[in-house]
């Protein structure tokens, strides 16, 4: 479920970059220089799949500043839904405070005709929200986003295959856990709690059906359901386990032979089909002919080089280098 949150890299993040964690494999990171791109690349790859897409966005807490990681929670009460995922996305975004239009890929999901991302296109029902303005901050980064950014989109880009497709990739991994569970959340985000007392949605459920009929009434604690715990944040720092986790991937990166190359695999080498497409025929996807093509929503990612296309081509047809894990048993077994 998508929550009502701003994100580092996309402004904020709802339905559609769910898909970016659902679809894609571990190695996402891959894309995250192109993310707006990967993103309508990913809803035009679920309509090809699914004859329709439901999503229910959960703003009861939603999330400003520096998202995910490093947001701050506030009490909204909120709750979105919608078939349109587009759509979901441009009304959570102007609930925010941003104009929806500006944010990339609602823009060019909009364009290619996969949703409605004008807010004067889309028709609200339920309580009226058209004077809601969270003011949420846009732009916010922390420490490690900065970095992150100087490699994808800054002085560091020449090296951004080094240091992120490259089996050196485990160092951002630790950096990131060191960053944020060994300094940001015991130091900054611990205070960061949202007061769960002031969440109203939900609250009248226990007392739901008291004027109900028969045996299909619904009742409150005490008179036929247990009081359900109220949630409560996980608290955990970098721990010592963790610690040791990436002292050792340290460890085994610093005597791996430089020499080591990776393996590729290619679909005609292992004889698979990319994982995500479905054995059924192409009658089940609806009105497919009238879907624009992988890649085809922004020209100027067509055929070029390097481009979200090839990028998300890779990660859907496994066409990966060795990561961490792989690189790790292929030393063990040889």
């Amino acid at each position: 479920m998508p929550t009502l949150k701003t994100h580092v890299f996309t402004e904020m993040t709802g339905a559609m970059k769910n898909a970016f964690g659902g679809l894609l494999h571990l190695k996402r990171h891959w894309t995250h220089s192109v993310i707006h791109e990967t993103l309508v690349d990913l809803l035009v790859i679920q309509k090809e799949i699914h004859p329709g897409i439901f999503a229910v966005m959960d703003g009861t807490i939603s999330g400003d500043g520096p998202g995910p990681r490093a947001m701050r929670l506030r009490v909204t009460n909120l709750m979105l839904a919608s078939r349109d995922q587009v759509a979901i996305d441009a009304t959570a975004a102007k609930l925010m405070g941003f104009d929806p239009l500006t944010i990339r890929f609602i823009r060019l999901a909009h364009e290619a005709g996969l949703g409605k991302g004008d807010p004067r296109e889309i028709d609200l029902v339920g309580d009226d929200v058209s004077n809601v303005n969270l003011r949420y901050s846009r732009n916010e980064n922390t420490f490690a986003s900065k970095g992150q950014k100087l490699i994808y989109h800054g002085p560091l880009k020449p090296l951004e295959g080094l240091l992120l497709r490259s089996p050196l990739v485990p160092w951002s991994f630790a950096a990131s856990r060191l960053y944020h569970d060994g300094y940001w959340y015991p130091f900054v985000g611990k205070g960061r709690k949202a007061d769960d007392n002031e969440i109203r949605v939900g609250a009248a459920l226990p007392e739901y059906g008291a004027e109900g009929a028969g045996s299909n009434r619904l009742r409150g604690p005490g008179r036929g359901f247990a009081a359900a715990p109220r949630p409560r944040l996980r608290e955990e720092g970098i721990g010592m386990k963790n610690a040791l986790l990436i002292a050792l991937m340290l460890a085994l990166w610093s005597v791996a032979p430089a020499s080591a190359e990776p393996k590729t695999t290619t679909p005609s080498e292992s004889g698979d089909a990319p994982d995500i497409v479905p054995d059924v025929p192409p009658a089940a996807a609806p009105n497919s002919d009238a879907m624009p093509s992988f890649g085809d929503h922004d020209p100027e990612l067509a055929g070029s080089s390097p481009s979200t296309q090839r990028y998300v081509a890779e990660i859907v047809d496994s066409l990966f280098l060795v990561g961490p894990a792989e690189f790790f048993a292929v030393r063990a077994a040889g």
